[in-house]
Formats: C-alpha cells, structure tokens, sequence
C-alpha cells in the first residue's frame, strides 16, 4: 500500500459516505452504526473497534437501532 496522506477521517468518509456522522477517535478501523443515520467512529487497532461493537450490539445505538447491521471498516485495505 501506498503511504497515506489523507487523514483516517477523509478516508473513512470516503468509504462509508461523505453524509456519514464522525462521532470521534483516530485510526484505520472505523466501527459504523449504519441505523437510520450512518455513524462511524475510528480506532487504532480492530480489538478496540470490536469491544465497542460487542458492547453496543448488546444495548442498542439508539431509538432506531437495527441491531446486526452494525460492521467495522479496515480502512488499510484496498478496495
């Protein structure tokens, strides 16, 4: 892969959505809460993203949560 010179937020609007919500973080895993509006939020390792996502497929992102549809992102990977 070629060295990254755009941010990890860029990219992940990229390839979410550019109508996509930024809730916050830094990193080249973006866990995605695509329920009624598309949120994401970036980690630094998938360990992290994966901790978050367990915990809030368990209690719901919000009014509109479609649980299971929730999915994290490696920004690294080519598409």
């Amino acid at each position: 892969m070629s060295k990254r010179k755009q941010s990890w937020k860029t990219i992940a609007k990229k390839r979410i959505g550019r109508t996509a919500i930024f809730r916050g973080g830094d990193g080249p895993f973006a866990f995605v809460t695509p329920c009624g509006v598309v949120v994401f939020t970036l980690f630094q390792t998938r360990a992290e993203a994966e901790k978050r996502k367990a915990k809030i497929d368990k209690v719901a992102c919000g009014a509109a949560c479609w649980r299971g549809t929730h999915y994290i992102v490696d920004l690294q990977e080519e598409i």
